[in-house]
């Protein structure tokens, strides 16, 4: 029998610390030149959305979650809110790229 692509791929929480370092990577390489980047890979809560809108993601994907959670999104809608409030910001948007790196390790 064939494999569809060979070999097996890695998705969700397995996945995000590449996908965010990747976010991070590509968002420092082209944040002058306005181009969106979309977050994929491990997504499942606010706090995750957070981290790869910080990292420079524009929007977000959420996939695994949502398969096996039916509440997936109503859940992060609501947590986004507080987070926003946390962060004293109104809008996402102003989030984008703003991380601060651990530079002791």
């Amino acid at each position: 029998a064939k494999l569809g692509a060979n070999f097996g791929g890695l998705s969700g929480p397995a996945i995000k610390p590449i996908a965010i370092y990747k976010v991070f990577q590509t968002y420092q390489s082209i944040k002058d030149k306005n181009i969106p980047i979309i977050g994929i890979g491990g997504i499942e809560n606010a706090d995750d959305i957070i981290e790869f809108i910080l990292a420079g993601a524009h929007a977000v994907q959420i996939g695994t979650s949502t398969m096996i959670y039916k509440t997936t999104f109503a859940k992060i809608i609501s947590d986004i809110k507080k987070k926003l409030i946390n962060f004293n910001e109104i809008k996402i948007n102003n989030l984008v790229g703003n991380v601060v790196l651990n530079n002791g390790l």
